[in-house]
């Protein structure tokens, strides 16, 4: 399974097409909450793929359907409940391929 991270803001889309992402695939999403732990992956993107991915250790995982969406235009919707509308988040995408 790849991982891909994409900033995203609360209660709005974000356009999968221009990063070349098929939004049918995603499997699971995952909020970063940890700004030490984002700020490692930003520098080391290789460590987005060797990291473990775990509910409330630094990570939120949000539910399909209630947290997060993709629509026929391939557009992502992503509604979480640990910021505001419209607030930018980082989430890490695990995507089948």
């Amino acid at each position: 399974m790849k991982r891909q991270l994409i900033e995203v803001r609360v209660s709005s889309n974000s356009d999968l097409n221009s990063k070349k992402i098929d939004g049918l695939n995603i499997e699971r999403v995952w909020t970063i909450y940890d700004t030490q732990l984002l700020e490692q992956i930003k520098k080391n993107p290789e460590k987005l793929n060797e990291i473990n991915l775990e509910d409330n250790k630094g990570l939120f995982f949000e539910h399909k359907k209630s947290d997060w969406n993709v629509d026929e235009d391939n557009l992502f919707w992503y509604y979480t409940r640990l910021a505001s509308r419209n607030d930018r988040m980082n989430v890490i995408l695990e995507i089948n391929e």
